[in-house]
Parts: C-alpha cells; structure tokens; sequence
C-alpha cells in the first residue's frame, strides 16, 4: 500500500465525520455529552477534529498506511472507552497524541515480534 492510500483514507474519514466543522462546542463539553450520552454524532465531532493529528503521529511512527489506520482506530476506540477520565485529567488533544503514540509503538512492538 502507498502514500496516496493514506491520504484517500484521511480523505474518507474526514467526509463521513464532516459535521465536526459546524459544532462550535468546546472539546471538553462534546467529551461530556459523549460521556452522558454515547451520542455517535458526538464522537463523530471529536473524531474529525482530530483524525488529521491521530494520523500523523501514527504514519510518522510507523510509516505504513494500513498499519497506521490500525494505531488510528486503536486510539480513537480508547477514546470512547476512556473519554470520562479524559474530562477531568488533561486536554483531549494531549491526551490523543499520546495515546497515537502508545498505540503505534504497541503495534511496532507486535509486527516486530
């Protein structure tokens, strides 16, 4: 797989989460609704306000496309898993980078074995 199917891959996840760019609540207040609500519109939000960063730490780290796209859906599954704790600890974007980069060395770390 090639360079150009990352970007038709961003490309996509970018149209189907397009709603994000009209949401004008704070990250903090659509974690909240998230967290009360599993709303999968919510989500939908945060995944397109953050898909381009998630991408690009996992595409930097492991520099395969089909690889990366499994650190990106590995992060932003946590994220629905774990978007309560997020609220009160730290930043979504923080947070988000960080566990980009968990997942693209726990993924290095399995191809390797």
């Amino acid at each position: 797989m090639d360079d150009r199917s990352g970007v038709a891959i961003l490309r996509q996840l970018c149209f189907v989460v397009a709603s994000w760019k009209e949401d004008k609540q704070t990250d903090v207040e659509l974690l909240d609704c998230f967290v009360q609500s599993r709303d999968e519109q919510v989500f939908s939000t945060l995944v397109g306000r953050y898909s381009k960063l998630v991408w690009g730490v996992c595409l930097r780290m492991l520099k395969n496309p089909a690889d990366a796209q499994d650190a990106l859906q590995a992060t932003f599954l946590r994220l629905a898993r774990d978007a309560h704790w997020i609220i009160k600890h730290q930043s979504p974007a923080g947070w988000l980078y960080q566990v980009a980069r968990d997942c693209a060395i726990d993924l290095h770390h399995s191809i390797a074995r």
